[in-house]
């Protein structure tokens, strides 16, 4: 009996799910930060993460919305200042 191939629209909600995540090189290059900055982000003002692996060597994945919102609340705070 042939195996089930994954449905078509779960199998592209998978790649649009995938599109939407972004790597921490990616941030670091949207944010303008350092991979230092970038930890503190996520310690300090919750910049929440995905981790895709094991131990130290795991990958970092962030959504483009929590990435959008901190770009948001990083403009406000420059204009208020």
């Amino acid at each position: 009996m042939p195996a089930k191939s994954a449905h078509p629209i779960a199998s592209g909600m998978a790649s649009l799910v995938k599109s939407l995540l972004l790597t921490a090189r990616q941030v670091m290059e949207l944010l303008v930060c350092s991979r230092t900055a970038l930890c503190m982000l996520m310690r300090t003002q919750g910049l929440p993460s995905t981790k895709h692996g094991d131990g130290r060597c795991a990958a970092l994945r962030f959504s483009l919305d929590s990435v959008s919102r901190q770009l948001a609340t990083r403009e406000q705070q420059r204009l208020s200042a």
